[in-house]
């Protein structure tokens, strides 16, 4: 199924869903990088550290599993 149609070429689902998840890890890094250097942290600042750095092993997680799926994939239709 072909998600969007673009001048060099069309994109799958799961190719969308990994450059979204880049994105929205870019977004999550910049978050921590500002509360990470802040002086002095708030107990709220250290929880949201905490959660920004889960969140951020988890995107990376699937990232890395959809595009271990999507080279399998590959692979097998050769």
């Amino acid at each position: 199924m072909l998600a969007v149609v673009g001048p060099a070429q069309a994109q799958s689902l799961p190719e969308l869903f990994v450059q979204s998840e880049r994105a929205r890890l870019v977004t999550l890094k910049d978050e921590l990088k500002t509360l990470s250097e802040r002086e002095p942290k708030t107990a709220a600042d250290q929880v949201r550290v905490n959660e920004l750095r889960l969140e951020i092993r988890r995107i990376e997680g699937r990232v890395k599993a959809i595009e271990e799926d999507e080279k399998r994939r590959r692979e097998q239709s050769e």
